[in-house]
């Protein structure tokens, strides 16, 4: 039985997607060290972590746009 294009296409688009989206995954978590099939991934979450204290302190929102010239 012989597959068609759009079906082998279908596979590889969605085979890609689910990758690309599992990496964002990944990069956005609060982990400081991931590691999975030999590749390691080490973040620095202290100094996110003091970015996101200070943007809280000082009442910083990053969903407002930037006020007008």
């Amino acid at each position: 039985m012989v597959f068609s294009e759009i079906f082998w296409g279908s596979v590889i688009v969605t085979a890609s997607g689910l990758l690309l989206k599992i990496l964002s995954m990944i990069f956005k978590s609060k982990c400081s060290e991931f590691s999975c099939w030999g590749v390691v991934v080490k973040r620095d979450v202290v100094t996110e972590e003091r970015m996101h204290e200070y943007d809280i302190e000082h009442h910083v929102n990053t969903r407002d746009p930037p006020p007008s010239p």
